[in-house]
């Protein structure tokens, strides 16, 4: 997904929102499918989530099987720019320090001090904001690393960013304006959000229990910076907003220093975490686990993402602005994004077929078009995947989260286009 509560929600089922039905034009989780923490408390494991992020709530469906959240989020650090009187009491001087990540890594590391060496084991998800927008909420000693704009022109920008976001059309002088102050405010997010994993594993480092733990480290998605002339990251099928870093460590079944550089989705996270407990996924799980990538084989297949109508966006930018946008950041119609090595097909239910050749074009300057024979053979190659998984039509009633029966036939299909061995 482009944006947290879908990427969450394909995280957590181990479905796509089409599938898990979980998007802009249905903002809720429902419980069709088993959650990865349903799975884990199943067999035993503690359940906790740490975040300041609103979207990992009961309200979103997405905290379904945790014993226990923190709910860093009820603060409103984390969304204090969508409201007018904390953006005022910000630009008096009292801004928050963070966007509750600070309060997230307290909590991670209250709770593993107090760990007795018997508990049962545990699944932690974590969750970090900080390299999210309103990008000037972050510590001055992080905000400054890559600046040296006053503290109000940062502020003026990451505003600016932000309405961009959310439906304000920017003109040119305005994004040549907050190109590089965005930038360095996102990597400082970056590296505020490093710090705190630091935290996070230095606290499990102290209580002994570092090499026995799977870290799965990963991005929900990106953000535009103004590639494009787009900025944030709700709507927009550039690789800047979909290809996200995954790192996983477990001394006792991953090497150190292991790197796959063929794509994989991360929707095989679930399979993968259940697979290194030794435990079985749930059957029709679209992704399976990613660790056979580790040895050379084919895993973490089909590489697709997805995005849904937004209907708010076109409300605010009016049909002629909608209209005339480019069609891979337009907020009407879907768009599911099928990658195959360097290969990238986007279809979408109101622009048709995109096309990119990401080896020759890794900027996405360049759409060769559907008709393009590379995208003929992918269209085809989507088309059987689409089936063989369950995946809906794209203009076709999405979330019901049927798993097909797999016949002899799609499965040797499969096979020859190397999703299975």
């Amino acid at each position: 997904g482009t944006w947290s509560l879908p990427a969450h929600a394909s995280l957590f089922t181990g479905h796509f929102p089409s599938s898990h039905g979980t998007n802009l034009e249905h903002r809720y989780l429902d419980d069709r499918l088993p959650t990865l923490a349903e799975a884990m408390q199943s067999a035993g494991y503690q359940t906790l989530a740490f975040t300041a992020n609103t979207h990992i709530s009961e309200s979103f469906g997405l905290t379904r099987g945790f014993d226990w959240t923190d709910q860093a989020w009820i603060t409103g650090a984390g969304g204090r720019g969508f409201t007018f009187i904390f953006r005022l009491v910000d630009a008096m001087g009292f801004a928050a320090e963070d966007k509750g990540g600070g309060q997230v890594a307290r909590n991670i590391e209250e709770w593993l001090s107090n760990r007795d060496n018997d508990d049962v084991p545990a699944f932690v998800f974590v969750n970090f904001l900080e390299a999210h927008f309103p990008f000037h909420q972050l510590p001055d000693e992080f905000l400054y690393s890559y600046t040296e704009e006053e503290e109000s022109e940062l502020r003026d920008a990451s505003q600016i960013a932000f309405g961009a976001m959310f439906g304000r059309a920017l003109n040119d002088e305005e994004l040549e304006q907050i190109h590089h102050p965005i930038l360095d405010m996102y990597d400082a997010g970056v590296k505020y959000s490093d710090h705190l994993l630091g935290r996070v594993i230095a606290a499990y480092q102290q209580s002994g229990r570092f090499d026995n733990t799977v870290f799965v480290v990963l991005g929900d998605h990106g953000e535009m910076t103004g590639e494009h002339g787009g900025h944030g990251h709700s709507i927009g099928m550039y690789q800047e907003n979909l290809h996200v870093p995954l790192l996983f460590r477990y001394p006792d079944k991953i090497s150190a220093g292991t790197k796959v550089s063929e794509p994989v989705s991360t929707v095989g996270v679930y399979a993968s975490l259940l697979d290194l407990a030794g435990l079985s996924a749930p059957k029709g799980v679209q992704v399976g686990s990613l660790m056979p990538a580790l040895e050379g084989r084919v895993a973490g297949q089909p590489v697709i993402s997805e995005h849904f109508e937004e209907v708010m966006l076109i409300r605010r930018y009016g049909d002629e602005v909608v209209d005339a946008m480019d069609p891979m950041l337009s907020p009407r119609g879907r768009h599911r994004a099928f990658r195959s090595g360097d290969k990238k097909l986007v279809e979408t239910t109101e622009r048709g077929t995109l096309f990119f050749d990401l080896a020759n074009d890794p900027d996405e300057n360049t759409n060769l078009g559907g008709d393009h024979p590379d995208a003929v053979t992918l269209a085809a190659e989507l088309d059987v995947v689409e089936k063989a998984i369950g995946l809906p039509a794209l203009d076709g009633e999405i979330g019901t989260g049927v798993v097909p029966e797999m016949d002899a036939a799609a499965m040797e299909q499969l096979r020859a286009l190397g999703y299975v061995e």
